[in-house]
This record gives structure tokens, sequence and C-alpha cells, in this order.
């Protein structure tokens, strides 16, 4: 069984005279990533995807829920299979009209299709990050992300790692992503389509 601790800080601030990115805590992320683990003296690679929801709650209160599916490269005749689940709560407190901080608290689970069998993991993850916007519609988002389980495909853990990301928004409701996350023993690539809704009751 594997447990994660995450806890997330983001602070967002736009440059003086710059437009503010827009603001939607309402929104899927659709993404697809490349991924490769370090086994031992070996490199394993996969290809996923995924989809991530967000819903805020008021001004402060966010629900949070996602799902990743990683298809491993044939090794000795047998393809594995990792999907990744996650749900949970997060809470936002503005700074300025340009600025904010949140965190999140995330309870994750995993399955794990091995070469010796079924394996089935759950915990939860902590990340520090930190956003900002240079220029009208553009960001930039760099994460700190800690996690403290042992992963069945690489038997590493627990493992630091480091995100950055670019998003570029192409409207209020839709953006488009890319970035890379980079860690001891893993390491992906990841592209995202972001679109925003509102759920509110007109």
């Amino acid at each position: 069984m594997k447990y994660h601790l995450t806890a997330t800080l983001v602070l967002a601030i736009s440059t003086p005279g710059a437009a503010q990115i827009p603001e939607n805590d309402d929104y899927f992320d659709l993404s697809i990533e490349s991924l490769e683990i370090d086994v031992g003296s070996d490199e394993r690679t996969a290809e996923g995807y995924g989809i991530a929801f967000t819903k805020e709650y008021g001004d402060r209160f966010l629900f949070l829920a996602g799902f990743k599916r990683y298809l491993f490269d044939e090794h000795d005749m047998f393809r594995m299979r990792q999907d990744l689940y996650n749900i949970g709560i997060g809470l936002q407190t503005p700074l300025t009209e340009r600025s904010d901080v949140y965190g999140k608290l995330l309870y994750s689970g995993a399955r794990s299709e091995l070469e010796t069998g079924t394996e089935y993991d759950e915990g939860v993850e902590a990340l520090l990050g930190y956003r900002f916007s240079p220029f009208r519609h553009f960001e930039i988002d760099t994460s700190l992300r800690y996690i403290s389980f042992e992963d069945p495909i690489s038997f590493t853990g627990p493992e630091l790692s480091v995100t950055g990301q670019a998003r570029w928004y192409l409207s209020d409701l839709v953006s488009f992503g890319v970035g890379a996350n980079y860690g001891e023993y893993e390491t992906s690539w990841f592209g995202s389509v972001r679109v925003a809704f509102d759920l509110e009751d007109k």
C-alpha cells in the first residue's frame, strides 16, 4: 500500500499594467503525457492521458477529482498499465485582485497491472507552487512536489520532483498548456487543454 502526502500552495501574480488572466475555477483539464521511469539500469517509457475536474464553491472552496492512465512499452512480451485516481478539496485565499494563495488535499488510489499480478495502492499527495503572468493571457506555473510512496513499477520512492508549465489563454473559456515534471526516478512531459464552464444557476 502506498501513502502520499500532498499540500498545495500557489501564488499567482500579474505584472503591473498587464491584463488579469481569465479567472474561472470551474473547468476540465484534458491532457496527453509521455512518461519515463528509471528501473535500476533499465529505462521504461509510457504514453498516457488524463482528465481533471475542478469546481469552485463560494469564493474559497474547491472540489477536485481526476483520472490518469499510463500504458508502458512492451517488456518481455507484457505491457504494463497503471491507472491513477484522485479526489480532494482545496481552499483559496485572494491576496490582491491579481494574486491569491490556495491549498489542496487529495486522496489518491492506484491500480497497477504488472507482470507479477495486479497491485492496488492508496494514499495522499503534497505540492508547493508559484504562478505568475508576465503579460496578457499568458502564465507560467512552477511547483515542487513530494510523494512519500514506493512506486510498484520502478520500486523507488519517496521522490521529490519539480514541475514547470506555461499556459496560453485563447479566451475566457479555453486555454492550452505545455509542461514537464522532473524527478529523481520519473520524468514526464505533457500538453493539456483546459475548458472552463459555469455551473451556477442563472
